[in-house]
């Protein structure tokens, strides 16, 4: 992904996998957001990317 779009910003949403699992599989530098969370950890994640987070509408 990171060769095609370098600057990507990748939130990893999961129930089951752990941070090891999006290190050694996933894109490097992508956050992992862990199931269940609510829309302001998502919104949290979402800045911590980089995205702006007025283009979201989140609603708890």
């Amino acid at each position: 992904m990171r060769r095609i779009h370098p600057d990507i910003q990748v939130i990893y949403t999961s129930g089951q996998a752990g941070s090891e699992d999006c290190t050694q599989f996933g894109v490097p530098g992508a956050l992992l957001l862990t199931k269940p969370y609510t829309s302001g950890e998502l919104a949290v994640a979402i800045t911590e990317a980089g995205l702006k987070l007025d283009v979201w509408t989140l609603i708890d």
